[in-house]
């Protein structure tokens, strides 16, 4: 049973590469760096996250959705972009593996991203 009470959610993100252990691994020393979980712990944490993959190109959050997630890179790299009038894109931000990705401002005030 998941008893997080900071994060509603969070999805592990993993750009076209099968679910395996590895990721947790990174996750979990990741979080060591700044507070060293007893194993019973990391369990306890670790059963509240969810792993999925996303295809090339495939978007994490859509302009005027809610962002209901707090995702944490495996493996890929993501951009934040918007899409000008004229069809050109405008990026305004990149993110790597080993990066969390969000939209906050959406996660916190439960308002459609923009």
């Amino acid at each position: 049973h998941c008893r997080l009470s900071l994060f509603d959610q969070i999805l592990f993100v993993a750009a076209n590469v099968a679910y395996y252990l590895a990721g947790m691994e990174a996750i979990r020393q990741y979080f060591n760096q700044f507070v060293v979980l007893q194993d019973a712990e990391w369990q306890a944490f670790a059963a509240c996250l969810q792993k999925r993959s996303l295809a090339k190109k495939e978007k994490l959050l859509v302009l005027g959705q809610v962002c209901q997630e707090i995702c944490f890179i495996e493996s890929g790299s993501f951009r934040f972009y918007h899409e000008r009038e004229d069809g050109t894109e405008w990026v305004t931000a990149f993110f790597f593996a080993g990066d969390f990705v969000t939209n906050y401002r959406s996660v916190i005030t439960h308002q459609p991203s923009s």
